[in-house]
């Protein structure tokens, strides 16, 4: 039977602490999201530099046909099936010259001398997403530095959701009343489950890996990683 633990200071710590770290959380996915939307874009851009570059052979031939006395000049007094096999013709030879183009354009984007487009579209759209970007990391350092986190009762190796879970589930169950005493009894855990041992040692805190990406964080880079 769950215990009403609305008075309980230890108890309540750890509720705003498990808030805080849901709030990184919610912080985490929005990068990923932002880094998921500069990704679209940019497969965008690199669709509509191949379509542009792709059009200017066929769009050069198809001009020489029509006004050239070589192409459309030359057969415009010929017979009506002549005319359209001529069309046609080019027509078709102007479509695979596009999709060929275009199929090579895309193929050739990710490198590095390639005209420096993606470099270029890369650059243009990082100062598009610069200031969501710091939004965010602001909004993670506020966390970060709170009292809750920076000097927290609970220690640094716990202050991850699943931990701090299984601390305010000793409260829940009656198991312990005082801080100390539930950190203790996850300790034991610890020793006794090789299964919550890994999820607390082998796995980087939350905390741990927003520290580490603010404090590596570059403006204007690509360094969407989580």
């Amino acid at each position: 039977m769950e215990l009403n633990l609305d008075k309980n200071p230890d108890y309540q710590y750890c509720k705003q602490v498990l808030e805080q770290l849901s709030k990184l959380e919610k912080i985490r996915a929005q990068r990923f999201e932002l880094k998921r939307e500069f990704d679209k874009e940019l497969d965008k851009k690199r669709s509509i530099y191949a379509i542009i570059i792709a059009l200017i052979l066929p769009l050069i031939v198809l001009i020489y046909f029509f006004v050239s006395e070589y192409g459309m000049a030359s057969i415009r007094g010929g017979a009506n099936n002549l005319v359209f096999t001529r069309t046609l013709g080019i027509f078709i030879i102007c479509t695979f010259m596009f999709i060929g183009t275009y199929l090579f354009v895309c193929n050739l984007w990710d490198k590095k001398n390639f005209l420096d487009l993606k470099a270029k579209a890369q650059k243009a759209l990082l100062e598009k997403y610069e200031d969501k970007k710091l939004e965010i990391n602001k909004e993670s350092q506020a966390i970060l530095n709170s009292d809750l986190i920076k000097n927290s009762k609970i220690p640094q190796r716990y202050l991850s959701v699943n931990m701090i879970t299984m601390l305010m589930r000793y409260f829940n169950k009656g198991h312990a009343s005082f801080m100390d005493s539930a950190v203790a009894m996850l300790d034991m855990d610890i020793k006794k489950s090789s299964y919550i041992q890994r999820v607390a040692n082998d796995e980087e805190t939350l905390i741990e890996k927003e520290t580490d990406y603010l404090k590596n964080y570059k403006p204007y880079a690509i360094n969407f990683k989580l």
